[in-house]
């Protein structure tokens, strides 16, 4: 799957979350409202908002990912771009690597600034999990962390020892996870699609200054069915 290029672009400000959906189950005669969760836990939007395409290689990059988008039909992997939230250890530093510099399929720091993985099996629908971070600073609430395409917010910190972390999070697990499956908390991606509707063609003033905004809602279309 393609990952949106974030690193080059440097969006500001980024919106990045898991957004519930809601009903109303009736209001009974004491005014009481019953209110139901109808999306299974929520879905991540993603938003960018505001960057820059005054350099050429920035904004030749847009208008083939703008192509690409195919107006919120291609299926693509989101950065999240939350590292400010992550268990990086002080003094880290590393440089942001890319495998193709027009269409990235991988994208991560050399050196690795975090390095976890999950302990023991967590079931598809799952809302606690055990991390081993063997590189990396605990991790506090808020904090962003990756399985494949999929990426997860820590709601609260259940347990620890050590380097390992029992964790609750939110939304729930959207596939079954093994143990020791590696976990990316540097550059989280969550599969998504371009949200409907948006006017994706930039507008470039004095044939060298403009900006633009794009917004994706979370995908579930199975991974053998994505089209690259």
């Amino acid at each position: 799957m393609k990952i949106v290029p974030a690193h080059v672009w440097n969006p500001d400000p980024v919106r990045a979350g898991v957004q519930a959906t809601v009903i109303s189950g009736g209001t009974a005669l004491d005014g009481d409202e019953t209110v139901i969760q109808t999306d299974g836990g929520g879905r991540v939007e993603i938003s960018y908002g505001e960057f820059d395409l005054d350099d050429p290689y920035a904004r030749r990059l847009w208008d083939v990912w703008q192509d690409y988008f195919s107006g919120g039909a291609r299926v693509v992997a989101v950065p999240v771009l939350a590292l400010e939230l992550a268990p990086v250890p002080a003094g880290a530093s590393a440089t942001i690597g890319v495998d193709d510099q027009w269409f990235p399929t991988s994208v991560s720091f050399s050196p690795p600034m975090i390095i976890a993985e999950t302990v023991g099996l967590a079931p598809l629908r799952a809302i606690t999990i055990t991390l081993d971070i063997s590189q990396g600073d605990a991790p506090e609430p808020g904090t962003w962390f990756g399985i494949g395409y999929r990426s997860y917010k820590i709601r609260r910190i259940l347990n620890a020892s050590g380097s390992q972390y029992e964790v609750e999070f939110s939304p729930p697990l959207r596939d079954a996870v093994a143990d020791a499956t590696p976990v990316n908390m540097d550059w989280p991606v969550v599969q998504c699609r371009p949200v409907l509707g948006q006017d994706l063609i930039p507008q470039i003033s004095n044939g060298q200054y403009g900006s633009m905004s794009v917004s994706f809602v979370e995908d579930f279309t199975p991974l053998s069915e994505v089209v690259e």
